[in-house]
């Protein structure tokens, strides 16, 4: 049976499979399916699916016909119900966009508002909400040359490019709708953009992908708000990790800051290529400067505390802190407060160096290494990081229901 998974899952089929999530995820599968227990007489790979026996193939085609479902539901594949919610809407999300680009662009109707007003409207009151000449002084709090600090200027200097073409573009917009410049392709594609409520793909170009202008827009200020907190403020208590650019930039530096706080007090084997991400999920939630629950300060004194994760395909339970399924029609469930901490490879977490007799409470459950994207479209260029869950079925169960974890969920 081994040789057979290998045959299939690394050779025949798997070789074709370049992201690495997908070849885990149909080895997981051959796993399953090539198994000893498919000899037995009743086995079914799912209720209603049964193996024919027969030699004659007219027997074997209607075996198949008359006790196969006409449509395969998302439970035969090891997914919960939801899929098919996922699945149904993205149908109907793709086929709207398709009606929204071959719609005629110049007809317009015998009263309200044209094309052109309804757009200067909406860029008007973008502008509005624009911070001004952003440019806030580095020195003061992110002056001490730490890693963090360094990725905050970093984020900074990304955002006020966003900020710049945004109000570039609507400034222009403002001046060829009135004649005083020419009406660019370029700008045409935006005033389009706008209007029918997608992001332009200028402003995408220096940004992030989104299907909805105003969901992009509000998350540019949010952006703002807490780059701009962190430079005249200082360090925020918790970060929202889904507003970042470089979300991997902000792993490392936490996981350079932790590595150089230990080194700096003599533990000489801390070094960063021995250093590995540990993750932990607290029991409160924090949003919108809330926080949902009482706080739990990090072993660590370097760890961070992030939010704003979202679960698909599963939710979590607070009470037992593990994963669970999700309730129908939930196709997104929000993770609760992260902490992301470092520990060396192969080192047990807080053990210092030595076998530890009681686990803690949140790892007696096995775990499933959770992968964590920046937007749904699930390829190996927006993989962030994995982070270990505890969950008490296993990995297999819940790599077979699709689970991640999404910085967006738009």
């Amino acid at each position: 049976w081994e040789t057979i998974r290998y045959m299939v899952s690394d050779i025949q089929y798997g070789g074709r499979i370049t992201d690495n999530k997908d070849r885990e995820l149909f080895l997981t599968i051959t796993t399953k399916l090539f198994d000893p227990s498919i000899t037995q007489p009743n086995f079914q790979f799912a209720p209603g699916y049964g193996i024919p026996t027969f030699d004659d193939i007219v027997k074997h085609r209607e075996f198949v016909r008359e006790t196969y479902p006409d449509v395969d539901g998302p439970r035969v594949f090891g997914m919960s119900n939801n899929a098919d919610i996922t699945y149904r809407s993205r149908q109907a999300q793709t086929a709207l966009a398709t009606i929204l680009d071959v719609q005629p662009r110049g007809a317009g109707g015998t009263g309200g508002m044209t094309r052109e007003e309804t757009v200067l409207k909406i860029t008007d009151a973008y502008l509005k909400q624009l911070p001004g000449n952003w440019n806030p002084d580095k020195k003061d709090k992110l002056g001490d040359k730490q890693p963090l600090s360094i990725f905050a200027g970093q984020e900074i200097d990304r955002l006020r490019v966003t900020i710049r073409v945004i109000r570039s573009t609507c400034s222009d917009l403002r001046l060829a709708v009135a004649g005083t410049i020419i009406m660019s392709p370029k700008l045409q594609d935006a005033l389009n953009f706008i209007y029918d409520g997608r992001v332009p793909p200028a402003w995408t170009a220096v940004s992030w992908p989104s299907p909805a202008v105003v969901t992009w827009f509000n998350e540019v200020l949010r952006r703002h708000e807490q780059l701009d907190e962190w430079a005249t403020r200082g360090r925020p208590h918790y970060y929202w990790f889904s507003g970042f650019f470089n979300p991997q930039g902000f792993l490392t530096s936490v996981r350079q800051e932790i590595t150089r706080s230990h080194a700096s007090a003599g533990q000489a084997s801390w070094a960063l290529d021995r250093v590995e991400t540990r993750t932990e999920v607290r029991g409160y939630d924090f949003t919108a400067g809330q926080m949902d629950g009482r706080d739990e300060p990090p072993s660590e004194p370097r760890a961070v505390q992030v939010y704003g994760l979202s679960l698909d395909g599963c939710a979590w339970s607070r009470e037992e802190r593990v994963l669970v399924d999700a309730k129908y029609g939930q196709l997104f469930n929000r993770l609760p407060v992260l902490v992301i901490s470092a520990g060396l490879i192969g080192q047990r977490p807080d053990d210092g160096g030595k076998k530890e007799r009681g686990a803690a409470k949140q790892m007696q459950y096995p775990t499933f290494r959770c992968p964590v994207y920046k937007y749904p479209n699930r390829t190996d260029n927006n993989w962030i990081f994995d982070v270990e869950l505890p969950c008490k079925e296993g990995d297999e169960h819940w790599r077979l229901r699709g689970v991640c974890l999404l910085c967006s969920t738009e």
